[in-house]
This record gives structure tokens, C-alpha cells and sequence, in this order.
């Protein structure tokens, strides 16, 4: 690809993540029960942040985080950081700005060293190699050569390659999830080995759509977009009474089952009570032979 058509491939792909950040909804958060609120004072725990995202980076302020991390960032990120945005939070989501998230990953974070795995040579776990998993987990490289750049909760993030021996690992993006113990993987397209690339199954939510009795709209980010009102203004009312809610109804027969249960268990109770009178038969008949 020439220079030219990766700066207008770059563009656009910048143009529709803009575009899916500002249709985004943001649903009013709900207030905590006193129950809840009590847990959180007593666990001081701080409260959530405000949903935003924070606007880009001038380019001082991006060179400064260069220097700071001792790295020079890949240029589609430094496009996205200077041009979409530094990072923000959303519900269930949260990217970093560069040089933050360091405590997710137990401190000590060395972006400046060469990241320790490669595509073929990731880490992961397997029951046959848990040895040597762990030895690599506490070898001291697992930090290095990445900066974060976001997480979904619960240890579960995706990190940067920016600084590796091989050239062709720096701008991968790796699935990092060691609290599930599934390791730090490249994120690939299984069917294609290319890098990965969100694709919806837009049959399979089509089949969902019409046995729901709604119609299904495919969003594109591009400006053709259908507005978002047109797919969550629904009739509610309406499903609940032209008969919508009972299309492909599956009813389940499970009275058989709960008889037979309650057989089994009569039986079982039987043959205790049966032999609990044997063994008490047979206490005595020792007690009379001594």
C-alpha cells in the first residue's frame, strides 16, 4: 500500500471510530441502594468516574509522553491519540491514555524493552506445559515492550507492542488476561491469520431480529447510518400484544421428570429407613449372643 492511500485508509478509519464514539449512548447511571452505598463507604471504594473522553493530545503533550515512556508510539496511534482522543471511560469500558493503567498490570511496566513473545510464541497455558508457563510468568519480562490500552474489567485488557525484536510485532494489538490464566495473545483472525477485525454475524442477528418481529438495521459508522432512534424507539407495547412474544415459544415438559425425581427419592428413603431397622435387628441379636 503507497503512503498516500494508507494516510486516506487512516483517515477513514479514524472518521468512523470519531463517528461511533459520538453515537455512543450513555445510559443515566441508576443511584445505589443504601445497601450498597454502605458496602462501598465501608470498603472505601472509590466512586465510578463520570463516562467522558478526554480530547486529543496536542503534539507537545503527546512528544512528552514519548519521552516519558522512553518509546516512540506507533503512528496510527499517535493519528488516534492526537486526532480522535487521549482516552476516556464508557460502561464496561475504559481506554487508558498513554502512560496510565500501570497498576492493572502489577506496577513496574518497561514499554522500552523488547516485548518477550512472538506470534508464533505467545504466552499461554496449557496442561502440559503449566511448568514452564509459570517460570515464564515470574521470568520478569511479562511487563515489557507494551503499553496499555484498554480494559473490559476484570483483568481482562488489550495491550500495544511497541517496542520488540522483531520489527514486525511493534503496533500489534495482544489480548492480555493472566488473572483467567489465558495468557498474553496476539489478536488474530482465525480464519484468515491476519490481524483481527470485529466482523458482526449479520445473518445470525437478522435470524434474531425477525423471530423477535423487529427489523434489524446494520450500523456502519459511515454516514449513512441510519439514526440511532430508528432501532431503539420500539413499541413495547405493541410486541407485548399482537402476539410477537409468543414466536417460536418453546414450551419445556419437565412435570415427567420432577415425578420420577420424587420417586427415586421415596425409594432411596425406603431402602434407609429398611436398613437402619436390619442394623438395629442385628445390634441386638449381638447384644443377646454376649
Amino acid at each position: 500500500m503507497s503512503e498516500t492511500s494508507h494516510d486516506d485508509d487512516l483517515t477513514a478509519r479514524l472518521e468512523r471510530i470519531s463517528t461511533r464514539i459520538a453515537q455512543l449512548p450513555c445510559p443515566e447511571p441508576e443511584p445505589p441502594s443504601p445497601e450498597l452505598e454502605l458496602i462501598r463507604r465501608l470498603l472505601e471504594v472509590p466512586e465510578e468516574p463520570e463516562p467522558h473522553w478526554g480530547p486529543p493530545l496536542s503534539e507537545a503533550e503527546l512528544v512528552e509522553c514519548e519521552q516519558r515512556l522512553g518509546v516512540s508510539l506507533p503512528e496510527d496511534y499517535r493519528a488516534f491519540l492526537t486526532r480522535v482522543t487521549r482516552g476516556g471511560n464508557w460502561p464496561f469500558c475504559l481506554v487508558w491514555e498513554p502512560g496510565e493503567g500501570d497498576s492493572e498490570f502489577g506496577g513496574g511496566l518497561r514499554p522500552d524493552l523488547p516485548f518477550p513473545y512472538t506470534d508464533s510464541d505467545p504466552l499461554v497455558i496449557a496442561e502440559s506445559n503449566r511448568q514452564e508457563y509459570e517460570e515464564r510468568l515470574s521470568s520478569g519480562a511479562v511487563n515489557h515492550g507494551f503499553v496499555p490500552l484498554s480494559t473490559d474489567g476484570c483483568g481482562m485488557s488489550y495491550i500495544l507492542v511497541v517496542t520488540a525484536a522483531d520489527p514486525s510485532a511493534i503496533g500489534t494489538v495482544w489480548a492480555h488476561d493472566l488473572p483467567d490464566d489465558l495468557g498474553i495473545r496476539p489478536l488474530h483472525d482465525p480464519d484468515t491469520g491476519r490481524p483481527a477485525v470485529s466482523v458482526p454475524d449479520t445473518r445470525a442477528l437478522a435470524s434474531v431480529a425477525e423471530a423477535l418481529g423487529v427489523p434489524y438495521f446494520q450500523r456502519t459508522g459511515g454516514s449513512d447510518d441510519v439514526p440511532t432512534g430508528d432501532f431503539t424507539r420500539q413499541d413495547v407495547n405493541a410486541v407485548l400484544t399482537d402476539g410477537r412474544e409468543k414466536k417460536n415459544r418453546v414450551r419445556y415438559l419437565t412435570w415427567p421428570l420432577g415425578i420420577a425425581a420424587s420417586a427415586l427419592a421415596i425409594w432411596e428413603l425406603v431402602a434407609l429407613i429398611r436398613a437402619e431397622r436390619a442394623l438395629r435387628r442385628l445390634t441386638a441379636l449381638g447384644e443377646g449372643v454376649r
